[in-house]
């Protein structure tokens, strides 16, 4: 397929909708100002990428660029401690994306930068750090171009992969 976009609220609150295959010419889920893509999915179980792991419980297209605004929230039935990977080419992230997604627990930011993420692109309803919600950040300049809005715990949760040499 050449689907590009998936534009806003396409799936919104869709609860009968229990996985979904994304072409790998996938750019935009929603948009900088629209989003709401998969909003309220609460029975979706798996998000796949066409040709990717058969197996993949979250995986994002290698081309995708934009991320709108709620593209999951209260996508709740996904499995218990899922991991999602931003991929590297993902350059703009709105705000609570996985808002009230409760299962996502690790998310992996593959861009060297997110200076365009939105500020509570990562926000959640709940606690955050190891066991709820921790965002890793490919390296320290990645994380420090990440500018987090609200509260110290949200910002604490952010971190980088580092080598620890002793």
């Amino acid at each position: 397929t050449k689907v590009e976009t998936i534009g806003k609220n396409a799936f919104k609150e869709c609860s009968g909708l229990t996985g979904v295959i994304l072409p790998e010419t996938l750019k935009n889920i929603g948009s900088d100002n629209a989003g709401s893509v998969f909003y309220g999915c609460t029975g979706l179980e798996y998000v796949r990428t066409a040709g990717g792991s058969p197996d993949a419980v979250f995986e994002l297209p290698g081309k995708l660029a934009y991320l709108g605004n709620q593209s999951f929230y209260k996508c709740t039935g996904l499995p218990a401690n899922t991991t999602v990977e931003i991929p590297a080419s993902v350059t703009y992230m709105g705000s609570e994306v996985f808002h009230y997604t409760p299962s996502v627990t690790t998310i992996v930011v593959k861009a060297d930068d997110a200076s365009e993420y939105h500020g509570g692109a990562f926000k959640i309803s709940g606690n955050y750090g190891l066991g709820n919600r921790l965002t890793i950040f490919n390296n320290a300049a990645a994380k420090n171009s990440f500018t987090p809005s609200g509260s110290n715990t949200y910002a604490n949760s952010l971190t980088y992969e580092f080598t620890l040499h002793y």
